[in-house]
């Protein structure tokens, strides 16, 4: 079931990875067009500041959990390169844990902002897009990494149980 779970996991977090990689892709297209427009004909692109820093923080904030699942963040290992395999299982799965309590109180803290932010009926400053669209892919983000953290706490915990990692049961399947 692990197994399972984990592969769901890592498709979710592959597809919103992709849809914030097309959020930026659009972006950048948006500020090419905005650049070659204004320099040509004398068309700006209104409230390209308010777009370009929604797509980049859409961009940012769905990549996270896919990173997360695929233990993608930058680590030193050093330390822990002459531990035996469960034992860093053990520690990569309290680190894990330790990741996801961070990530969900991270969600809460930004849950309280959106929310105040929304009540008050906060939009961006050039074209108003309403704030609940930049909270919106944070708040996801934040989520989901928090579940990939759990995930990847019980896929370690696994292996250093003396089990098998489903990271190879769920790409063999």
């Amino acid at each position: 079931m692990l197994a399972r779970l984990y592969r769901v996991a890592d498709r979710v977090a592959r597809w919103l990875a992709y849809a914030g990689v097309g959020a930026l892709a659009l972006g950048a297209v948006l500020n090419v067009f905005d650049i070659a427009t204004r320099r040509s004909v004398g068309f700006t692109v209104p409230g390209m500041v308010d777009l370009t820093q929604l797509f980049v923080m859409a961009c940012v904030f769905l990549a996270i959990p896919h990173a997360f699942m695929r233990e993608a963040h930058v680590g030193v290992d050093f330390l822990t390169d002459r531990l035996p395999p469960r034992a860093l299982a053990a520690l990569k799965s309290v680190l894990a844990l330790v990741a996801a309590a961070f990530m969900a109180a991270s969600m809460g803290w930004s849950a309280q902002q959106a929310v105040r932010q929304i009540g008050a009926g906060d939009m961006s400053q050039t074209i108003g897009v309403p704030i609940v669209w930049y909270w919106l892919p944070l708040l996801v983000g934040l989520g989901l990494s928090a579940l990939a953290c759990v995930i990847l706490a019980a896929r370690h915990g696994v292996v250093a149980a003396g089990g098998e990692d489903v990271a190879h049961v769920a790409a063999g399947s």
